[in-house]
């Protein structure tokens, strides 16, 4: 077997997806990638409380299976449901089944170079509610580059980006984007093209199948470093760059508490200096603080 990390929204990440769930609290969250079902309980387990749905779409199914069982084991399923099949299939099964403008919050964690396609027939087939909160994982690192362009030069999204660790790799860099999704007129339209990103999108592409190809051990460092390095210029150019950060600390003997801080004009996540966490915790018990942004430069984690 090789050598694979788990790779799940946990952590630094999921204090990401909190927020904005406890901010936004949809009716419906329509998930695209269930993968094993950790984020499908995890949201699950919020909307619960006012109410609300999951439906989470995986083409695999085998993940499917894994999924299913995992939010059985969990007594989810009256709240969340895994839906087998292709994306451009699954859609239109929710439609049917909740209606037009039902979904509040979308979060996207499949390929992601096909992020900004499923986005925008979101909008074409009228699912979304308006407005409608849309959360995408991995954007950095494999990438995003068509989707993130999308959401920061489109009229009718309003973007935050977030940097943050991978959970279980937090060497590596990542960046994840919360969109706030209104009806105007480039709604469902396609985005002006931009030849350097639909380049920065096949080597994105080349880059996800060469890592799910290869042992983990051998992509840490270099070859991941210098991929994210490549895709932080590039978007650069375009001005793209996160305006907010998630900081962690150690909480106790054996947890991490993440909250969400905000970065100053100019102010690259890379010039911050972020405490190690201790290799015991990447895996351990973690805490989302809900909370608007926090100055950086504050050194007190805020209080939930």
């Amino acid at each position: 077997f090789r050598d694979q990390k788990l790779k799940v929204s946990g952590g630094e990440k999921a204090c990401v997806l909190d927020n904005a769930l406890q901010r936004h609290r949809p009716r419906v969250v329509l998930e695209y990638g269930a993968y094993v079902g950790y984020a499908t309980v995890g949201v699950a387990l919020q909307v619960k409380e006012w109410g609300g749905r999951v439906v989470s779409m995986e083409m695999d199914p085998v993940n499917a299976a894994v999924a299913r069982n995992v939010v059985e084991l969990a007594g989810l399923s009256p709240v969340a449901r895994i839906q087998l099949g292709h994306s451009d299939d699954s859609a239109p099964v929710v439609l049917e089944e909740y209606g037009e403008g039902s979904v509040g919050l979308v979060f996207m964690d499949q390929r992601g170079t096909r992020f900004h396609a499923d986005l925008q027939r979101l909008e074409a087939l009228g699912l979304l509610a308006d407005p409608c909160v849309v959360i995408a994982d991995n954007v950095l690192n494999p990438g995003a580059p068509l989707h993130v362009w999308r959401i920061c030069s489109m009229s009718h999204y309003a973007t935050d980006i977030f940097g943050l660790r991978k959970f279980g790799a937090h060497q590596s860099l990542d960046w994840m984007t919360i969109s706030v999704v209104r009806r105007g007129p480039s709604y469902g339209q396609d985005a002006e093209e931009q030849p350097e990103l639909i380049a920065l999108a096949r080597g994105t592409d080349r880059f996800r199948w060469k890592s799910k190809a290869t042992p983990s051990r051998d992509m840490a460092g270099d070859p991941t470093d210098e991929h994210t390095r490549q895709f932080l210029l590039a978007l650069e150019r375009f001005g793209i760059r996160p305006n907010l950060a998630v900081a962690s600390a150690p909480e106790g003997d054996a947890g991490v508490a993440s909250w969400l801080v905000q970065l100053q004009p100019g102010e690259s996540m890379l010039q911050w200096e972020r405490p190690r966490l201790p290799e015991y915790l990447e895996g351990g018990r973690w805490r989302s603080v809900i909370g608007d942004p926090q100055p950086l430069d504050s050194s007190r984690q805020p209080q939930s």
